[in-house]
């Protein structure tokens, strides 16, 4: 019932957004709706037998955004103020997450009933003719670094120089679920749930070359803490073990630059970037690429990447990512004629771990490598297209190879009320794949197999604003004789 509360809450004052009296400016605004449903099982392992459950999943969200909320002044000029938000909500009705589950993990409670907000700001562009502002929850997808807080950022274009200056402030987004506006959805993966409880403050800082239109580049700076009381007593004699009550556990603290240019008119495009953790106290992610536009038809692209996986300071997976890898990727893709493009892959992956560790007379090396390929051939015409795409890699963590056939097609089908309100032809969308994969662990020899994987769907737009999707998929491999999943989604969308 406090869920069902909080989200009518939530739906009253996004009401009251829109509907607020005043005088009329011509607001425009947009609202998508989409409800997806899912019917499928999971085996459980178990000592006295494996046994199916069933996972019956209902997924909602719904999205709106109002625009112009300031008068423009002459010409169309001056400032602009919109809004933005996004609600998710899950439910599972089946047996999947049953009472044992639960209570062994009460974490597991939160994908019964889950009310995300993903995201709901106010956005401020042009104050004062250089002044950008946005307050709420936002994401912030930042170089190798993203991030949901509650909060404010300002960007200021500087006069002299071309140069953007941002900064932000407010409180990490977190899966506490008894908050209003939790958010379940971005998760954390470790720290207690004492820590979890924590408001989480961050800031973070910013500048940005906005000048030339042939080059990027960002520097930014972001600290993220738990403060270290609760008000809850329970709560904070757990903090109090981990020596958190009177200080502040630092959870993240990283350092981003980022750039890419665009030369020879867009041809070529080189861009790299690298992020210090300040935890680690080292870099602990590092890319550089290049695109090349060859001809009009053909173009090369070459990245490479070095990463030490890391977590927030109080996540436990921090303890399993002691080295890094190296990933080196290059491909090509082209028309071959007027309906047919083709695309080549090849990829290569070290993996880096304790080798020898210093023992005695031991010479093996210090890494595994994997080496893998690819090629995909696609026909495509105004109404559909279809698509093989076939892989193999092999090297230090096994193998695997497949194939994937996959296409869609639009038919016109004479329905009794179609695309509009009075009956008519509509566009049905039928698409489907195939796939088959072998694939082979290094370390667990029973996990080898076969697998082979079967998907037909069917779109309907029922009316504008309006459709329908349903996919049946079933996949046949030694550890499932069958996995049948049913898939549909409503899509609903209002314009004014």
């Amino acid at each position: 019932m406090a869920r069902r509360a909080r989200a009518t809450c939530i739906a009253l004052t996004l009401a009251a957004l829109t509907a607020a009296p005043g005088r009329a400016r011509g607001y425009d605004f947009e609202v998508d709706s989409t409800v997806l449903g899912q019917g499928y099982q999971v085996r459980q392992v178990r000592l006295g037998g494996d046994r199916l459950l069933n996972r019956r999943r209902l997924l909602g969200s719904l999205r709106l955004g109002v625009w112009n909320l300031l008068a423009r002044g002459a010409h169309g000029r001056g400032p602009t103020l919109s809004f933005a938000s996004n609600l998710r909500y899950g439910a599972d009705f089946g047996d999947y997450l049953e009472q044992a589950a639960l209570d062994a993990t009460p974490e597991l409670e939160a994908q019964q009933r889950q009310l995300d907000v993903m995201y709901a700001y106010l956005d401020g562009q042009g104050f004062w003719g250089r002044v950008d502002f946005r307050a709420g929850r936002q994401v912030t997808v930042d170089g190798l670094d993203w991030f949901a807080f509650d909060g404010l950022t300002v960007r200021v274009r500087t006069p002299a120089l071309p140069l953007l200056v941002e900064a932000s402030g407010g409180l990490e987004a977190r899966a506490a679920r008894e908050e209003l506006i939790a958010a379940p959805a971005y998760g954390d993966v470790g720290g207690t749930s004492a820590e979890r409880a924590l408001l989480s403050p961050t800031i973070g800082a910013a500048l940005e070359l906005a000048g030339p239109r042939w080059a990027a580049a960002r520097l930014s700076y972001r600290r993220t803490t738990s403060a270290g009381a609760t008000g809850d007593e329970a709560v904070d004699r757990d903090l109090a073990t981990l020596g958190l009550d009177d200080d502040q556990l630092v959870r993240a603290e990283r350092l981003t630059l980022s750039g890419r240019a665009w030369l020879l008119g867009g041809r070529l495009q080189p861009y790299a970037g690298a992020r210090f953790d300040a935890l680690r106290r080292s870099v602990d992610q590092r890319y550089a690429g290049v695109s090349a536009r060859v001809t009009a038809a053909h173009t090369l692209r070459a990245d490479y990447q070095n990463a030490l996986p890391s977590w927030d300071g109080d996540s436990i997976f921090n303890v399993f990512t002691q080295y890094p890898y190296d990933d080196l990727r290059v491909a090509w893709d082209g028309v071959l004629a007027a309906c047919w493009r083709a695309e080549l892959r090849g990829t290569a992956r070290w993996f880096h771990h304790a080798g020898c560790d210093g023992a005695a007379g031991c010479d093996a090396p210090s890494f595994d490598i994997d080496l893998g390929g690819g090629a995909a051939l696609e026909w495509s015409r105004r109404r559909g297209h279809l698509r093989g795409d076939g892989w193999y890699s092999a090297g230090g963590s096994g193998r695997s190879a497949g194939l994937d056939l996959s296409g869609a097609w639009k038919v016109r089908w004479r329905l009794g009320r179609g695309v509009d309100a009075g009956g008519g032809d509509s566009d049905v969308q039928l698409d489907g794949r195939l796939t088959l994969q072998a694939f082979e662990d290094a370390l667990r020899a029973e996990l080898e197999g076969v697998s082979f994987g079967a998907q037909v769907g069917v779109g309907w737009p029922i009316r504008p604003g309006l459709s329908a999707h349903i996919w049946v998929e079933d996949n046949i491999s030694r550890f499932y004789d069958s996995a049948l999943r049913v898939v549909g989604v409503l899509d609903l969308e209002v314009l004014p």
